[in-house]
């Protein structure tokens, strides 16, 4: 049975609750584990990972502060996986509930393949679906779209420049022999894209998409501060719009 490794850097962004959060309802299991990397310490993001630790197998760490876009964090991160297949999703994106079933009856189904899913961009970007054809190319992949087998010797490295994606999935591909011809296509989005301006390390204007309990829980604990419950309540609820509406279950786990 294929063991997800979910590497997630993190530069402190509150939001990083709502992509645990998406972890959790998008079919985590007990094989699979979540690495939270932190650009530097980033106390709210330990906390927020700790809230986690009771509902699935979750490691925060910290690498030296970098600030290259996370992809020093995801190099130590592909380091330290122990999973069957890596799977990288920004600490401000969120996955598509059933999307973690997808990705692992892709990699039943095809566990020596890298496979490319589509991810959702942000509503200011009109909620464009990415790719929009099969070709790596800057600009049509993106991180949280990559299945890739977990074999260190032929993974390649992220780069510390712009366009990580694009290249560590290229030089991947280059490493194993392999063209984008070889690549799996998956025409299903796995995740959201979202924007996230907000202040790091506070976050009170941050949308979470978490819910009940520990919703509540983790915006206690990152401000401890009981009376701005019921206004972070009310920005969950608005970001509460549909953008699971194209959620399918491709393949039966």
């Amino acid at each position: 049975m294929p063991a997800l490794s979910i590497i997630i850097p993190t530069c402190g962004r509150p939001s990083l609750a709502r992509t645990l959060q998406s972890i959790q309802t998008g079919g985590i299991s007990k094989e699979d584990e979540v690495l939270v990397l932190g650009d530097g310490p980033q106390p709210g993001a330990q906390r927020i990972a700790e809230s986690f630790s009771s509902q699935m197998k979750i490691v925060y760490t910290e690498t030296e502060r970098d600030g290259h876009w996370g992809h020093f964090q995801r190099n130590a991160g592909m380091r330290l996986a122990k999973g069957t297949h890596l799977l990288f999703i920004d600490d401000d994106d969120a996955y598509l509930r059933l999307a973690l079933l997808n990705a692992r009856a892709v990699a039943k189904s095809k566990p020596e393949k890298i496979s490319i899913f589509q991810a959702i961009l942000p509503p200011r970007d009109g909620s464009r679906i990415i790719w929009e054809s099969r070709e790596v190319k800057l600009g049509n992949v993106d991180t949280s779209m990559f299945l890739v087998p977990r074999i260190p010797d032929i993974l390649g490295q992220w780069p510390l420049r712009s366009g990580g994606d694009f290249f560590f999935i290229t030089e991947t591909l280059k490493l194993r022999g392999e063209t984008q011809e070889n690549v799996v296509w998956i025409e299903c989005p796995i995740a959201q894209k979202f924007t996230e301006d907000v202040p790091r390390e506070r976050g009170l204007k941050t949308v979470f998409a978490v819910s009940g309990e520990n919703f509540h829980a983790v915006a206690i604990r990152l401000f401890n501060a009981p009376e701005k419950a019921e206004h972070l309540r009310v920005l969950n609820e608005q970001a509460r719009e549909p953008f699971f509406s194209g959620e399918r279950l491709l393949v039966s786990a």
